[in-house]
């Protein structure tokens, strides 16, 4: 019986990592930003970045580089990407993907000034070119704003009426997990260091955000795997509820799902393999739902 339930999950966690899969035609791309200002505004340039792809995964069907992925491409090669303009089309290329969006800012007394460009990497044309210069305590509305133009280019491009914006959930969402500026500080360093599996190091940045920010999303999903990583496998549980329950309040689809996968992986971990299984019923039904 035992064999049996773990088929059954593996097989659920396999359909739910596998349902969407995309040409090349809907991929879609952010890469880091440069920043043009002084060094102490460096971690900017991943925070606007994880931000940028964050909101526009609620691009419906439409796939996104993985931000850690972009990271471990551009730490395995020799090319600076970021030298010269006609780099970025190479690294495009190297990733295979339909567009690339990127860009440079500036911080100068509190304001930020931002150049976003989109490139269709097929065609090598830039499709479009945002500017943007706000109050740095403006910062999570104009990353919002930005996003917004970027979906509407990338959906008028591809011209598929199955590629959609959930513009009413980000806006749900940047509403109820506000990105300030201290919030993301602390929030970049966890996301840093997950990326080295650092989890002790993970623990205590993203408390930090936290505490700018209870309820964000990602810092508790980030709590979460810190957590699971060290075997504390109870306290990891405790952040994915949390993160499911808010989502699925807020009817944000994509934190339901990962938070469920999760939770649905531990149970399965600790034995409790029905549990694990009425996870999966449960996400089905929401995701219909919502």
């Amino acid at each position: 019986m035992k064999t049996m339930y773990t088929i059954l999950i593996a097989l659920g966690l396999f359909i739910l990592s596998t349902s969407q899969t995309y040409s090349m035609n809907r991929e879609l791309t952010v890469a880091l930003f440069v920043n043009e200002s002084d060094r102490e505004w460096d971690w900017l340039a991943k925070a606007i970045a994880v931000t940028l792809s964050d909101n526009l995964l609620f691009l419906k069907n439409m796939a996104l580089t993985d931000q850690r992925d972009m990271q471990r491409i551009i730490e395995s090669t020799q090319t600076d990407y970021f030298d010269r303009e006609a780099n970025y089309f190479k690294l495009g290329q190297k990733i295979k993907t339909r567009f690339l969006v990127y860009g440079h800012y500036t911080v100068e007394e509190d304001i930020l000034d931002i150049v976003v460009k989109v490139i269709d990497i097929p065609s090598n044309k830039h499709v479009i070119l945002f500017t943007l210069k706000k109050s740095l305590d403006r910062l999570n509305s104009s990353l919002r704003l930005l996003s917004q133009r970027i979906a509407k280019v990338v959906i008028q491009k591809v011209d598929d009426e199955d590629i959609t914006f959930e513009k009413k959930a980000l806006r749900v969402y940047s509403r109820k997990n506000p990105k300030t500026i201290e919030y993301l500080y602390f929030y970049i360093k966890a996301w840093e260091m997950s990326l080295q599996e650092k989890s002790s190091i993970v623990l205590s940045y993203s408390k930090k955000a936290l505490n700018e920010q209870p309820d964000d999303l990602n810092a508790l999903l980030l709590m979460g795997k810190a957590n699971y990583l060290r075997s504390n496998f109870s306290i990891a549980l405790q952040h994915y509820k949390k993160v499911f329950s808010l989502a699925k309040r807020w009817r944000l689809r994509r934190f339901l799902t990962r938070s469920g996968i999760w939770m649905a992986r531990i149970y399965n971990l600790l034995g409790y393999y029905k549990k694990a299984l009425r996870i999966y019923d449960r996400l089905y039904e929401l995701n219909d739902e919502l």
